[in-house]
């Protein structure tokens, strides 16, 4: 069976790899000013607190940058249910859950209008859909390949 992979779970794939960089490297740098303080003698409680590496430092606040921006990214193309002010715009398609007469849900793509109303696109025009439950806009189309 072929898994298929959401933008979504590329983007919490990137988000953790560079987490546990990020923790990788503060553990890493935190090893080596122990080890640095033992093997001049010096009390680690006296100076760890004074001590700072800027190129780690430089290095790790550029992955915390990246995994802030990865969780916005997340964050802006999470599912988001009908309820509320935060709906599309008019005519914007998006993604939608919706469910059916016997309480199946499934996922459809949909285009949003003023007043609420939800349109699929069926061979003969436009259907309108009812029970959508949650909506997310539509990932960016993959980049042109040469």
């Amino acid at each position: 069976m072929t898994e298929i992979v959401t933008g979504k779970q590329v983007l919490e794939e990137e988000r953790d790899t560079w987490k546990a960089r990020a923790e990788a490297a503060e553990n890493d740098l935190r090893e080596l000013r122990e080890n640095t303080l033992l093997t001049l003698g010096l009390n680690l409680v006296d100076v760890a607190d004074g001590m700072e590496d800027q190129s780690i430092s430089y290095l790790l606040n550029g992955w915390k940058e990246r995994i802030t921006e990865l969780e916005a990214q997340l964050a802006a193309h999470a599912w988001r249910p009908v309820t509320g002010d935060d709906l599309p715009e008019d005519h914007d398609e998006a993604l939608v859950t919706v469910e059916n007469d016997d309480g199946y849900r499934f996922v459809d793509m949909a285009e949003f209008t003023v007043g609420g109303v939800w349109w699929q696109r069926v061979d003969t025009g436009w259907q309108e859909l009812k029970r959508v439950t949650h909506w997310r806009p539509l990932p960016p189309p993959p980049a042109a390949t040469e």
